[in-house]
């Protein structure tokens, strides 16, 4: 379960030490006015480069103000408040060949949280994201600790806050509706070689005025699609091919939040008490369940002290519940085999039955790690 705050993007482009504010004017008029003060600066021929005449003569498929590589909560949260009617009414194109792909992941966050989301979304940008997009509510959470520092397994820790299950199909629907940003089914074919400059040549130019790159369709009948636009976003994750990274000495890896989650219908004809699900109480989420008695033997036991993992669960309706087995951060990462092994091996320990596997989820989230580089127009 990935715990997410969908807020504003702030996105700010500099360049000649100039920001960008986001109103269609405003990114016109900035452009123009250092075009201008270039030009008067000198009497130099200013005859542009041949690698920007090719950008400047040609006419694209597609011209936007802002381009949004990317179709997943990010890029669409992105393109639904930069195209807002209410507040920047930019013209936004989104462009990914996997818009139509149900989004995996379950998302979960804490209710004070999610209501100041919805009220900015509503208040400031005039895009209602609230009732509708929430499947189940918790008015308290549980944390179980037992077995380290001296706390009996049976503890039980109870936390009087609210959490929410963000209902992840109704979020998706949401941030497409109709109206807003326009939407490209092609993705970028570019792999950044140095700071702006990618391969290959000629398919990602930036100028003074903006960015021109060439998209691809996919199938057999694929076709290239050529955009214009002043400001390009990339949203398509952590293992993008257009940003480059810091290269310090001190920078170490990423490390990886791995996540085995599996949505269940448990087995309760012999239990006497239906209030819970094992020792997880049915009005109450989960947040985190950290203890260890489930190894039973030293080596099992030594692996997991060294890579910890923790069980998250959210009961749904009736007997169907939510179990996530989830290593918070390692390096190296831990394999979904074991976080699913071990998510099963808990689960037998607490007598919880598992007759049905609805579906399953594969969690996988780079933390940390060296930050973009600087001066990239990406």
């Amino acid at each position: 379960m990935t715990l997410i705050k969908i807020s504003i993007a702030l996105i700010a482009l500099y360049y000649s030490g100039q920001s960008l504010a986001f109103t269609p004017t405003s990114i016109t008029n900035s452009f123009t006015a250092r075009t201008s003060a270039s030009a008067s600066a000198s009497s130099i021929d200013t005859t542009r480069t041949k690698l920007y005449a090719t950008a400047e003569n040609k006419s694209f498929d597609e011209e936007c103000d802002v381009l949004v590589l990317g179709s997943g909560p990010a890029a669409r949260a992105i393109a639904t408040l930069l195209s807002s009617k209410k507040k920047s009414n930019l013209d936004v194109l989104l462009a990914d060949t996997n818009y139509d792909r149900a989004w995996p992941p379950n998302y979960g966050i804490w209710q004070d949280e999610w209501e100041s989301i919805q009220k900015l979304y509503g208040d400031e940008f005039g895009i209602d994201i609230g009732e509708k997009c929430i499947d189940r509510k918790w008015q308290v959470t549980d944390c179980f600790f037992g077995g380290s520092f001296d706390i009996p397994t049976t503890n039980r820790y109870r936390l009087d806050r609210p959490y929410i299950r963000v209902d992840k199909n109704a979020l998706q629907d949401n941030l497409s509706l109709d109206g807003g940003y326009r939407i490209v089914k092609a993705n970028h074919v570019s792999d950044a070689m140095g700071i702006n400059l990618y391969s290959p040549a000629g398919s990602l130019i930036h100028d003074e005025d903006g960015s021109s790159i060439q998209l691809q369709t996919k199938g057999s009948d694929s076709a290239d699609v050529s955009v214009r636009a002043k400001l390009i976003v990339d949203c398509t994750g952590h293992e993008t091919n257009l940003v480059l990274k810091e290269t310090k000495k001190d920078d170490l890896p990423p490390g990886f939040q791995i996540a085995y989650g599996a949505l269940v219908t448990v087995d309760e004809s012999e239990v006497k008490d239906t209030t819970r699900i094992g020792p997880y109480f049915k009005e109450a989420m989960t947040l985190f369940d950290y203890r260890t008695d489930h190894f039973k033997d030293e080596t099992s036991l030594q692996k997991a002290e060294n890579a910890p993992t923790f069980m998250y669960a959210m009961p749904l309706e009736g007997n169907k519940i939510f179990f996530e087995e989830t290593s918070l951060v390692a390096r190296p990462a831990i394999s979904f085999q074991e976080c699913k092994d071990r998510c099963f091996t808990r689960l037998e320990h607490l007598g919880i039955k598992v007759v049905d596997i609805e579906e399953e989820e594969f969690c996988y989230i780079p933390m940390g790690g060296p930050l973009p580089a600087k001066d990239q127009r990406i």
